[in-house]
Protein backbone atom coordinates (compact mmCIF):
# COMPACT_ATOMS: atom_id res chain seq x y z
CA UNK A 1 0.00 0.00 0.00
CA UNK A 2 1.43 3.36 -0.96
CA UNK A 3 1.97 5.86 1.89
CA UNK A 4 -0.56 9.02 1.29
CA UNK A 5 1.73 10.89 3.78
CA UNK A 6 5.51 11.35 4.21
CA UNK A 7 5.92 10.19 8.00
CA UNK A 8 9.52 9.04 9.45
CA UNK A 9 7.49 5.68 10.36
CA UNK A 10 9.00 3.06 12.84
CA UNK A 11 7.10 0.70 14.22
CA UNK A 12 8.87 -0.09 17.00
CA UNK A 13 10.25 1.77 19.75
CA UNK A 14 13.77 2.46 19.56
CA UNK A 15 16.53 0.38 21.75
CA UNK A 16 17.49 2.29 24.82
CA UNK A 17 21.32 3.23 24.29
CA UNK A 18 21.79 3.42 20.76
CA UNK A 19 21.66 6.91 20.40
CA UNK A 20 22.44 8.76 23.96
CA UNK A 21 20.83 12.43 24.14
CA UNK A 22 22.76 15.93 23.88
CA UNK A 23 22.82 17.98 26.53
CA UNK A 24 24.20 21.45 26.60
CA UNK A 25 26.22 22.81 30.04
CA UNK A 26 23.43 24.93 31.91
CA UNK A 27 24.13 28.42 33.71
CA UNK A 28 21.97 26.28 36.63
CA UNK A 29 24.26 23.51 37.41
CA UNK A 30 27.34 21.76 36.59
CA UNK A 31 27.30 18.64 34.72
CA UNK A 32 29.84 15.96 35.36
CA UNK A 33 30.55 12.64 34.52
CA UNK A 34 33.41 10.25 33.11
CA UNK A 35 34.87 10.33 29.55
CA UNK A 36 33.98 7.69 27.03
CA UNK A 37 35.45 9.02 23.97
CA UNK A 38 39.31 9.48 23.63
CA UNK A 39 38.87 12.81 21.62
CA UNK A 40 36.50 15.03 20.33
CA UNK A 41 34.30 14.13 18.18
CA UNK A 42 33.45 17.56 16.12
CA UNK A 43 31.76 18.82 12.69
CA UNK A 44 30.34 22.16 11.64
CA UNK A 45 26.57 23.66 11.58
CA UNK A 46 24.99 26.83 10.49
CA UNK A 47 23.50 29.51 12.43
CA UNK A 48 19.70 29.55 10.87
CA UNK A 49 19.04 33.19 11.69
CA UNK A 50 15.79 33.20 10.70
CA UNK A 51 14.77 29.92 12.83
CA UNK A 52 17.40 30.74 15.66
CA UNK A 53 18.65 27.13 15.39
CA UNK A 54 21.36 25.16 13.91
CA UNK A 55 21.56 23.21 10.90
CA UNK A 56 23.93 20.68 9.55
CA UNK A 57 26.66 21.61 7.53
CA UNK A 58 26.45 18.72 4.15
CA UNK A 59 29.96 17.75 2.52
CA UNK A 60 28.18 18.06 -0.62
CA UNK A 61 28.15 21.93 -1.19
CA UNK A 62 25.54 21.71 -3.87
CA UNK A 63 22.86 20.23 -1.09
CA UNK A 64 23.69 22.00 2.19
CA UNK A 65 21.11 24.48 2.64
CA UNK A 66 23.20 26.44 5.15
CA UNK A 67 26.03 27.40 2.55
CA UNK A 68 23.64 27.86 -0.58
CA UNK A 69 21.88 30.71 1.84
CA UNK A 70 25.58 31.77 2.90
CA UNK A 71 24.76 31.17 6.52
CA UNK A 72 27.38 31.85 9.28
CA UNK A 73 29.46 28.30 10.03
CA UNK A 74 29.71 27.11 13.92
CA UNK A 75 31.66 24.40 14.92
CA UNK A 76 30.79 22.33 17.85
CA UNK A 77 32.30 19.54 19.17
CA UNK A 78 30.61 16.64 21.56
CA UNK A 79 32.05 14.08 24.33
CA UNK A 80 30.32 10.72 25.01
CA UNK A 81 29.89 11.12 28.93
CA UNK A 82 28.92 8.12 31.42
CA UNK A 83 27.44 8.85 34.94
CA UNK A 84 27.48 5.32 36.84
CA UNK A 85 25.38 6.51 39.64
CA UNK A 86 22.48 6.97 36.92
CA UNK A 87 23.79 4.59 34.58
CA UNK A 88 23.13 7.20 32.03
CA UNK A 89 24.98 8.37 29.00
CA UNK A 90 24.67 11.23 26.60
CA UNK A 91 26.58 13.75 25.05
CA UNK A 92 27.81 17.21 25.87
CA UNK A 93 28.15 19.95 23.60
CA UNK A 94 31.14 22.15 23.01
CA UNK A 95 31.85 25.30 22.13
CA UNK A 96 35.58 26.56 20.86
CA UNK A 97 35.81 27.95 24.25
CA UNK A 98 35.00 24.87 25.83
CA UNK A 99 37.12 23.13 23.78
CA UNK A 100 40.27 24.90 24.34
CA UNK A 101 39.44 25.11 28.40
CA UNK A 102 38.94 21.28 27.96
CA UNK A 103 42.63 21.09 26.73
CA UNK A 104 43.67 23.20 29.18
CA UNK A 105 42.91 20.75 32.01
CA UNK A 106 43.53 17.65 30.19
CA UNK A 107 47.19 19.21 28.74
CA UNK A 108 49.26 15.94 30.00
CA UNK A 109 46.64 13.11 29.06
CA UNK A 110 47.04 10.90 25.94
CA UNK A 111 43.21 10.61 25.90
CA UNK A 112 40.05 11.89 27.34
CA UNK A 113 38.83 7.95 27.61
CA UNK A 114 38.01 7.23 31.84
CA UNK A 115 38.63 10.68 32.89
CA UNK A 116 36.26 12.70 35.20
CA UNK A 117 34.71 15.80 33.92
CA UNK A 118 32.98 18.66 35.35
CA UNK A 119 31.62 21.43 33.01
CA UNK A 120 30.04 24.51 34.01
CA UNK A 121 29.21 27.93 33.00
CA UNK A 122 31.74 30.66 34.11
CA UNK A 123 28.34 32.72 35.07
CA UNK A 124 24.64 31.97 35.45
CA UNK A 125 23.60 32.91 32.21
CA UNK A 126 22.90 30.62 28.94
CA UNK A 127 25.67 32.50 26.70
CA UNK A 128 28.46 32.57 28.94
CA UNK A 129 32.07 30.46 28.65
CA UNK A 130 31.63 27.17 29.48
CA UNK A 131 34.55 26.08 31.86
CA UNK A 132 35.77 22.48 31.95
CA UNK A 133 37.71 21.10 34.92
CA UNK A 134 39.61 17.32 35.11
CA UNK A 135 38.58 16.03 38.64
CA UNK A 136 39.78 12.44 38.63
CA UNK A 137 39.57 8.92 36.46
CA UNK A 138 37.77 5.99 36.15
CA UNK A 139 38.30 3.42 39.00
CA UNK A 140 35.53 1.18 38.36
CA UNK A 141 33.55 -1.26 38.83
CA UNK A 142 33.36 -2.52 35.74
CA UNK A 143 34.60 -1.36 32.54
CA UNK A 144 33.11 1.95 31.09
CA UNK A 145 30.57 1.83 28.17
CA UNK A 146 31.88 1.51 24.55
CA UNK A 147 32.94 4.61 22.98
CA UNK A 148 29.67 6.38 20.81
CA UNK A 149 29.63 9.11 18.12
CA UNK A 150 26.97 11.31 17.97
CA UNK A 151 25.88 10.94 14.56
CA UNK A 152 22.42 9.07 14.98
CA UNK A 153 21.91 11.81 17.65
CA UNK A 154 22.60 14.49 15.70
CA UNK A 155 20.96 12.85 12.38
CA UNK A 156 17.47 12.89 14.46
CA UNK A 157 17.89 16.71 15.51
CA UNK A 158 18.79 18.24 12.08
CA UNK A 159 16.32 15.40 10.21
CA UNK A 160 18.63 13.80 7.52
CA UNK A 161 18.04 10.65 6.12
CA UNK A 162 20.92 8.20 5.96
CA UNK A 163 22.78 7.25 3.13
CA UNK A 164 22.00 4.29 1.38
Amino acid sequence: MKERFPFNRQDSAPVAGLCPPIYIVSPDAPMTGFCCSTTVWGTWTHWDTATKRSIACINDKKLCQGCLRQLPHRWKGFLHLYNPQFTREWFVELTPLADKSLKGATINQPSLRGLHLEFRREFRVKKSTILVACTGTWQGPGELPKPKEPEVSLARIFGLAERS
